[in-house]
């Protein structure tokens, strides 16, 4: 059961990031400060570390994704959009990597489970 969950939540982060990458990682910095579209990031950075620290599983990338739950987008990060940015188009692909491998295992220790089960 507990790998179940964790696969809903990768999964769930699997979203948020396809969602940045396909709306935010080929804006300019002047496009990224219209609050429309900041607000929209940050509703997605928000619900990726919302997943994250969910996920019962340990590992850096899982840490530094849950980072983003309690972020302060309005007075702390969120003012500086050059680093956003700079995430979004150096960090967000690792991370994304990192998730595919995790959600792989996962889903293999649950047909391993099940075929044990049977």
């Amino acid at each position: 059961m507990e790998n179940q969950q964790n696969q809903i939540h990768l999964n769930n982060i699997l979203s948020c990031i396809n969602e940045i990458e396909n709306n935010f990682t080929d804006l300019s910095h002047d496009q990224l400060l219209d609050d429309e579209l900041r607000m929209t990031l940050y509703r997605n950075l928000t619900m990726l570390g919302m997943e994250a620290s969910r996920v019962d599983i340990v590992h850096p990338s899982i840490t530094t994704l849950s980072s983003f739950e309690k972020a302060d987008y309005i007075n702390g990060l969120g003012k500086d959009m050059y680093a956003i940015s700079n995430f979004i188009v150096n960090d967000l692909e690792y991370l994304k990597k990192s998730l595919l491998s995790m959600l792989s295992k996962s889903r293999k220790k649950i047909k391993k489970h099940d075929f044990a089960m049977a």
